[in-house]
Parts: structure tokens; sequence; C-alpha cells
């Protein structure tokens, strides 16, 4: 009886109104990368659109869950690597950058966020400088939004260079490379985040096992704690 009713609570979890959002925001994604040029930036836009969202709706509705945590957390990370790809995709030269970019993204964030649920502490509560700076919600949304308009702009200029229409298109490039400009400065700021949050993370990570004790085999094939 009791597995049946924490499946039924599992299940109520899993469509809390945030989460249902999240899942939008998922398949919205994943259709995306099936489109090129205006719909992909329609649909993808939708997906940014909804992130906004389901933090509004999971504080209206007081139901938050670690579920939602990681379902946004994930969705974000998968984001930033599908435009980035279409748009490495499109130009090459973006090839160095925008890996390194994903690279230290996915590190971060997955470090981070994974030494915060072991140690349950919440990831909007550091003890870092730079991230606690980050986690302010006027920068931590300057920051989020500004990067992911970065990202549309630089997906939107490489498109139209593969255009034909190209050379007569110098006006509004030279628009959207001012735009891409400010963009990069708060991609870069972000990727600094990142750093701070792989950092914190690995850190995060050693201190829980210097608290709890490394686990060895011993020879008889047991786990045995040993105290650093």
């Amino acid at each position: 009886m009791s597995e049946i009713l924490t499946t039924n609570e599992a299940f109520k979890v899993m469509f809390y109104p945030a989460n249902v959002i999240d899942y939008f925001r998922m398949a919205s994604l994943y259709i995306s990368i099936m489109f090129n040029g205006v719909g992909f930036v329609c649909i993808y836009s939708l997906s940014v659109l909804l992130d906004y969202f389901d933090g509004m709706v999971a504080r209206s509705t007081e139901k938050t869950s670690e579920l939602g945590k990681i379902l946004d957390m994930i969705t974000d990370r998968i984001s930033t690597v599908v435009i980035l790809v279409k748009a490495i995709a499109l130009d090459n030269s973006l090839l160095f950058n925008g890996l390194t970019y994903i690279v230290f993204d996915l590190f971060g964030h997955l470090f981070y966020f994974i030494g915060c649920l072991l140690n349950k502490s919440h990831h909007k509560q550091p003890n870092n400088a730079i991230l606690a700076l980050y986690y302010k919600q006027y920068v931590l949304y300057t920051l989020c939004l500004g990067s992911e308009i970065g990202f549309i702009v630089i997906y939107i200029i490489s498109y139209i260079k593969t255009r034909k229409e190209y050379r007569y298109s110098s006006r509004i490039i030279q628009i959207l490379e001012s735009l891409e400009f400010i963009a990069k400065i708060l991609i870069f700021c972000k990727f600094i985040t990142n750093l701070a949050q792989m950092y914190c993370g690995i850190l995060g990570l050693a201190e829980l096992e210097s608290k709890f004790g490394l686990v060895e085999l011993n020879k008889e094939g047991q786990d045995r704690k040993v105290k650093v």
C-alpha cells in the first residue's frame, strides 16, 4: 500500500505545473532542431521564453521540487548545446569558442549542481563571492537573458551569411553585430560564472569526501571507509 502511495505522490510531483512547462520546453527544443532560419529562431525562442515562466509558476503555486530544478538545469544546458551547434554548423570559425563554452558550461553546472545535491545545500545560496553576485536576481536575469539573446543573434548572423541575400543585408548585419558585441560581453561574464561553478562544485565534492571519509575496497572486496 505504501508503495502505491509513494508512486502516486511521485506522479503528482512529475506533473507539477512548473514541471509540465519544462516538458514543453524540452519538446519545443527538440522540435526546433528540425528547422533552420526563422523557424528555428521562433521555436527556440519559445523554449527560452518558457524558461522564464516555470519559476514564476512554481513560486505562485508553491509547488517546487528537486525534479523541477534538475529538469530546468538540464534543459538550459541542452538549449545552449543546440543553438551553438546549429551556429557552428553554419560558421566553422565559431568552432573553438563555441565548443569551449559548451564544455565549461556543462562541467560547471554539473559539478556545482551535483555538489549542492550531495551536500544538501541550495545552489542559489553559495559561499563564493562571484556566485553570490551572480545569483542576485537582477544579475542572474541580465546575464541569462543577455547570453540567450547573444546566442540567437550569433545564430542569425551565421545564417544570414549563408544566404544569397547577404550582400543586400549589410545594414541589418551592422545592427546585429552591434547587439552581438554587447551580448558577447554578457556571455563572457556568464563563462566566468561557469568556471566559478566548476571550482565550487569540485571543492564541495572534495569537502564531502573529507567529511565522511573515502570509500575503498578491502582485500575481501567489501567497502570500507578510510578517514582522511
